[in-house]
């Protein structure tokens, strides 16, 4: 009996992420979400309240996952291979999730501006704790002598990898093929390269207008509508 109630929360678990992410949450009913997911209205009711209710536990769902992964980040060693060391925060999800995730962070970036509890997971979550990770990972480097910045150089490259991860998550959840996305690990690579390397304080700048065009205007996506749309 349990487990036939964790299959059916599951099932409308997975048809709210998919509707919530090819349209706005506010355009998506229950009786949508009890059609997609094969079941009736009064079901649904069964195991959410509202929908508001579903939408919470896809945030936290989200929320856990994104945790998760990065304190397995913060146990990766830091003596290996830099380049390795950045990777694995850019590329963090589970393969088996991916579908998922990549639903649920589109619907993380349209409801950003909505939901408090969306906002905190981009901004204190993925932002703040991604940016704590890497510049834990840059002071290491720093104190091997693999580069060599002073504190505020550390801090300002730690606030840049952090903005380029989000950057390439908006790209990740607007591709509407999965195959059809850039070669994302080869950017990383040329951008990771360039940081390693500590190349002149022009340079970096140079790099950066390369890297992080109009930054602020494209991590803002409300001013674009629904991300469905995009």
């Amino acid at each position: 009996m349990l487990n036939n109630y964790r299959a059916t929360k599951s099932k409308i678990f997975l048809a709210a992420s998919k509707l919530f992410s090819q349209k706005c949450y506010a355009d998506v009913g229950i009786r949508e979400i009890a059609v997609e997911a094969g079941i009736k209205v009064p079901t649904v009711y069964n195991h959410y309240a509202s929908k508001e209710a579903i939408l919470e536990d896809l945030f936290r769902f989200l929320s856990d996952r994104i945790s998760r992964d990065y304190n397995s980040v913060k146990q990766i060693d830091f003596d290996q291979d830099p380049m390795e060391c950045f990777k694995k925060i850019i590329f963090i999800f589970d393969d088996s999730e991916v579908e998922l995730m990549r639903q649920l962070m589109r619907i993380l970036f349209n409801e950003q501006h909505r939901s408090p509890q969306a906002a905190r997971i981009l901004y204190d979550i993925v932002l703040r704790e991604g940016k704590k990770i890497d510049y834990a990972i840059l002071s290491h480097l720093n104190d091997k002598g693999v580069i060599q910045c002073d504190e505020n150089e550390i801090e300002n490259l730690a606030e840049i990898f952090s903005r380029v991860v989000i950057t390439f998550a908006m790209q990740f959840v607007r591709d509407d093929e999965i195959a059809q996305r850039p070669d994302y690990e080869s950017i990383m690579t040329s951008l990771l390269k360039i940081i390693l390397m500590k190349t002149s304080r022009q340079e970096q700048e140079k790099e950066q207008e390369y890297f992080l065009p109009n930054f602020s205007h494209e991590y803002d996506l409300s001013s674009q509508g629904c991300v469905a749309t995009v």
